[in-house]
């Protein structure tokens, strides 16, 4: 299983955790939270910072 935590992002306070068998699944499961529990946070984001942030939540999955 593949884990990466919402505080990943930046969210320090948001305990959210998504878990998955792969590391796409588990990125889109936290990109649907993000989008709907902390909307600011992607829509002040450009394009390349969008694109840093999936490379960085990636090098922070964790193998369960």
């Amino acid at each position: 299983m593949k884990t990466i935590h919402c505080r990943d992002t930046g969210e320090r306070t948001c305990n959210f955790t998504a878990e998955a068998k792969s590391i796409e699944e588990a990125e889109r499961i936290l990109l649907d939270h993000v989008q709907l529990r902390h909307p600011n946070l992607m829509e002040t984001m450009t394009f390349e910072e969008r694109e840093r942030l999936l490379e960085h939540v990636e090098a922070m999955a964790e193998t369960k």
